[in-house]
């Protein structure tokens, strides 16, 4: 039963280490953008995410464009809430206008 579990964790560090690193490819600039946009964003300043975000989505390296769009996705506006505030704002309206304005 322990070499089951050991073939289970050397498979496992396997899959750690064939994932590529983000910093493998990167030039210096792209990269300091990069975590300049990571601690943007982790400080909620989301306006200098999209504009760093803007200028890195235009790079030669696909793992830096990646990293871009994800944080842009991150601050971007979620479709499904926008969703639901409209149908809570009609639902509110429809309320008011049956039950108040009657």
């Amino acid at each position: 039963m322990t070499d089951q579990a050991n073939e289970g964790e050397e498979k496992a560090e396997v899959r750690i280490d064939e994932q590529p690193r983000l910093d493998s490819g990167l030039n210096s600039l792209e990269r300091e953008r990069l975590a300049q946009a990571a601690r943007s964003f982790e400080a909620g300043d989301y306006q200098n995410v999209r504009r760093l975000a803007d200028q890195l989505i235009n790079s030669s390296d696909p793992q830096i464009v990646r990293a871009a769009r994800d944080l842009k996705r991150g601050v971007g506006v979620d479709p499904v809430q926008t969703a639901v505030i409209i149908f809570c704002s009609a639902l509110f309206l429809a309320i008011a206008i049956t039950y108040i304005l009657r």
